[in-house]
């Protein structure tokens, strides 16, 4: 199976490690950013620290906080929300601690160290990183996708 994510940024990175660690046999995993490096939009998070998520964990504190998009966010954050996705850097070795706000934030306070984790993942497990390609359609064609960026055009079973 061949998959597309668009854009190398928290959620497409996170997508990708997900999908690898879950290990769907025969899959590829294209990953298009088109800026020169992936990560390039966690980067700016709080002056470079990079806020990975909350300590909030009590659904009644965390949804009222999530005024537009409460209704939306309400499944993920049953399957992956802010316990579990702290475990999850830790578990894949960066360590993170808990400011007095509840924001987290990786221990070194560097946002390249979340990026070098990511890299980490996908050079082992041969995520293909399509840099400085933009995407510029994308078409549903029978049972398969077809994404056009600025340099190709690609065929994919699901797109992300």
């Amino acid at each position: 199976m061949k998959i597309a994510i668009i854009w190398a940024w928290a959620a497409g990175m996170m997508c990708a490690a997900t999908l690898v660690e879950r290990g769907i046999p025969g899959s590829d995993i294209v990953l298009f950013e088109k800026n020169p490096k992936i990560g390039v939009k966690v980067a700016m998070t709080w002056g470079g620290r990079c806020n990975i998520t909350t300590s909030i964990t009590e659904r009644k504190v965390l949804f009222p906080k999530y005024t537009r998009w409460a209704d939306f966010l309400r499944h993920p954050f049953e399957e992956f929300g802010p316990r579990k996705v702290y475990q999850w850097f830790e578990n894949n070795g960066l360590p993170l601690y808990t400011q007095d706000d509840l924001r987290v934030f990786p221990r070194s306070n560097k946002w390249d160290d979340v990026i070098e984790l990511f890299e980490s993942i996908f050079l082992k497990s041969k995520v293909q990183i399509k840099l400085g390609e933009s995407v510029v359609s994308l078409k549903k064609i029978s049972q398969w996708f077809e994404l056009v960026s600025d340099r190709h055009s690609y065929e994919f079973d699901r797109v992300v």
